[in-house]
């Protein structure tokens, strides 16, 4: 007799966990998104203020690439949700502790306030007496045009709305897109979302900002829309909210201090109709002392800003590229800081609001004007550096140092 021996092969199929996926979904109509991804396990969902997108948490054992192949067969456009972190922070400040002078350009100043001296017996520093102002022209550009009638809107860490030097310059259109009200105050709230163990390090950011823009233009509206967190971290969906605002509200220019790491064809779509509509986008190009720009620093259009020092020498820790649209100082840059106080800083975050308001001093004198006309009057009348960097950076660094009389000649002339 013969017996047949049956072997049984058990094969083990193991299942990759389920993790949260963090995606951003686009519908070119509004959605019913629970009916629509009804076959997904939806944890939560913010759907923007001013867009047809959302962010989605969902639970999933598939890939993030595979979850966004099988979204993109629901939504317009599917992507990840990149988180942005600000790289300028509250390191690369110091604060002065001195009394800080504000020169008002039409008055006078008063020679006891201008000698008045602290212990280490240095004169207070002015807000407007800063080398670079004169080096670019700012002055000579003043009779003529200070931005009046321009609206910058700020998408950054919020701004102190109470702050002597900017109070009176802030648009009642501000608002907040990372609490979701019309408050867009700088707040610390004790965090450390990277993990550095510095907390709330994005604090003020927004602030200086706007205080460098008043310092360029000191007629121009600002508009403080807050997509940042006080430890400096900003999402895709809030940024894309910000652009869209902006637009809404009939924003000229939109500065952008801050870049994420991937292309978003969600962001893309909205700073192209911006620029459609004749808004002016400048952003940084970053701190990484790097041959590369991130996004959306290389769009066409987009006015791409490096950092330079006294000298014109590249700033040691500035990005270059041949993407770079234009340079200029980045380097201890006096500006507002919450609490009716002001503090130096460094990085391209401090070189693009030099740009945003020139861009509102060119406006002023012709605001029927595109934004691809703002942007070559900046670019073509920047004063040439090569001469003051190293053959590598030679056509890395933009046009040259931007100089806001020569950029407004030819209107001035034609008044």
């Amino acid at each position: 007799m013969y017996y047949l021996r049956f072997s049984i092969m058990l094969f083990f199929v193991t299942l990759a966990p389920a993790a949260h996926h963090q995606v951003v979904l686009t519908f070119h109509q509004p959605v019913d998104l629970v009916t629509e991804l009804a076959n997904f396990s939806v944890i939560s969902y913010t759907q923007g203020e001013e867009i047809n997108s959302y962010r989605v948490q969902i639970e999933s054992s598939l890939s993030t690439n595979d979850l966004i192949k099988q979204l993109s067969a629901i939504a317009d456009v599917a992507e990840p949700n990149q988180k942005l972190e600000l790289r300028e922070l509250m390191a690369a400040g110091h604060v002065d502790s001195r009394s800080i002078i504000i020169l008002d350009d039409d008055l006078d100043p008063d020679e006891n306030l201008l000698n008045e001296r602290d212990n280490d017996e240095r004169p207070a520093p002015s807000v407007f007496g800063q080398d670079w102002l004169d080096r670019i022209g700012v002055g000579k550009a003043w009779p003529h045009s200070t931005g009046q009638g321009v609206m910058v809107a700020i998408l950054d860490t919020g701004i102190d709305m109470n702050h002597e030097y900017l109070r009176d310059n802030i648009s009642y259109w501000a608002i907040d897109f990372v609490d979701r009200d019309y408050d867009p105050s700088e707040e610390r709230s004790n965090l450390d979302t990277n993990n550095n163990g510095i907390y709330d390090e994005g604090w003020g950011h927004g602030t200086h900002v706007a205080g460098i823009i008043k310092t360029m233009a000191p007629d121009a509206t600002l508009v403080p829309i807050r997509v940042a967190d006080s430890d400096g971290q900003a999402e895709l969906l809030d940024i894309a909210d910000g652009v869209a605002y902006a637009i809404i509200v009939g924003a000229d220019i939109i500065n952008l201090s801050m870049s994420i790491d991937e292309p978003s064809p969600m962001l893309e779509r909205w700073i192209t109709l911006a620029q459609q509509v004749g808004i002016t986008i400048v952003t940084s190009a970053g701190n990484d002392n790097l041959n590369a720009i991130k996004y959306p620093g290389y769009l066409p259009g987009v006015i791409t800003v490096t950092s330079i020092g006294e000298n014109l020498k590249k700033s040691e820790f500035a990005n270059y590229s041949p993407y770079v649209s234009v340079a200029a100082q980045g380097e201890n840059i006096l500006s507002a800081s919450p609490g009716n106080r002001f503090i130096y800083r460094s990085g391209t975050s401090m070189a693009a609001p030099i740009i945003a308001g020139q861009a509102a001093i060119i406006l002023q004198l012709a605001p029927a004007e595109s934004s691809h006309y703002v942007r070559d009057r900046i670019l073509n009348t920047a004063k040439p550096i090569y001469h003051a960097n190293d053959y590598q950076y030679w056509d890395m660094l933009g046009t040259g140092d931007a100089d806001v009389w020569n950029s407004i000649t030819v209107e001035n002339l034609a008044q």
